[in-house]
């Protein structure tokens, strides 16, 4: 969600959000180190599956 709207106010700002003049573009390069810092969907997805297959959680346990 964090990712979406630093994304929409970059939108808004437009070429401005760019210069490093705007706290924009410090969010922007730090909004995208949030999305793979944990590894990427497709790491995420496997560690997720394993966990279910070995019956470590139960799906909906975290609901």
């Amino acid at each position: 969600m964090g990712n979406r709207v630093v994304d929409r106010v970059m939108q808004i700002h437009g070429g401005m959000g760019y210069t490093r003049e705007s706290p924009i573009e410090r969010w922007y390069r730090e909004a995208r180190l949030w999305r793979i810092y944990d590894g990427t969907d497709e790491i995420q997805r496997l560690i997720i599956s394993r966990n279910l297959i070995k019956g470590n959680v139960k799906l909906g346990q975290f609901v």
